[in-house]
């Protein structure tokens, strides 16, 4: 209906965006729009300072999880899509309450045939 939202979808998209935000002193952002979001938020560059120049370095995917994000499991064509990602692919989990903000890796666990992130690791 025109004129309003839903509170938990402008919340999620408050934290998505403080997330990223999160991330801008050491890398360029580039977030992906909603309609287009397809399994991650952002591509992420870290930044290089020489003086006063900035140069960008290495890219990498990000995937912005609420507070209460703690695992995530991969099989079949989700799987596939990971393993064949040209990027490393990283969870976001930002709990807005706190504030605390937590990167995750899942380089180790996407060599195996079927992984469970967990967010504690």
């Amino acid at each position: 209906m025109p004129g309003e939202q839903d509170a938990n979808l402008r919340s999620g998209h408050l934290a998505e965006a403080i997330a990223l935000d999160f991330l801008r002193p050491f890398a360029f952002i580039a977030p992906s729009p909603n309609p287009d979001d397809i399994g991650f938020d952002a591509v992420a560059t870290l930044i290089r300072e020489d003086g006063r120049r900035l140069f960008a370095e290495d890219s990498f995917l990000v995937q912005v999880k609420s507070r209460s994000f703690r695992a995530e499991t991969y099989t079949g064509k989700q799987l596939d899509w990971i393993r064949e990602l040209q990027l490393p692919f990283f969870f976001l989990r930002a709990d807005l309450l706190v504030p605390r903000f937590e990167l995750f890796s899942i380089a180790n666990g996407s060599r195996h045939g079927g992984f469970k992130l967990l967010g504690n690791i």
